[in-house]
């Protein structure tokens, strides 16, 4: 797609690690602390943000432009069709990360027709905080309610 510029600094880039890249020194090394499970989908990282009222789209390291210029870019199209745009013009100040799959992109492993957003992170970017899975669960909730 096109670019607006670079990925914003505001926001911290997803960076997930595989368990299985830790050679299970984490599990021994941190046994006592609480851990989220989930499953890492093979796809391509994506970034929606509202920053100071300004929306935008991200893949893993490109700001895009969300104009008529970049309508067909696959990013661009999840973050209008999946209401994601609309939504995010309620919070300021946040992000909202997650792997998009499908057609196209990392020989779709998951055969999906389409594509779909699955989401991992959510960022409040003043805090440079994430929230937790249960604040996490009830903002995606409060989206699909919409």
């Amino acid at each position: 797609g096109f670019a607006k510029g670079n990925f914003p600094s505001a926001i911290v880039k997803t960076d997930q690690e595989r368990a299985h890249n830790l050679k299970g020194y984490i599990f021994r090394d941190w046994i006592d602390h609480k851990w989220e499970v989930s499953l890492k989908l093979d796809g391509s990282s994506m970034t929606a943000y509202n920053i100071g009222g300004e929306l935008g789209v991200c893949s893993r390291n490109i700001d895009l432009k969300i104009d008529d210029e970049n309508k067909d870019n696959t990013f661009v199209k999840l973050f209008h069709e999946t209401g994601l745009a609309e939504f995010m013009k309620q919070f300021e100040n946040i992000a909202i990360q997650g792997e998009a799959i499908g057609i196209g992109i990392q020989n779709n492993r998951e055969k999906i027709n389409g594509h779909e957003l699955y989401v991992f992170n959510v960022q409040n970017i003043t805090e440079r905080c994430f929230f937790n899975s249960l604040d996490r669960k009830d903002l995606i909730e409060f989206a699909q309610s919409k």
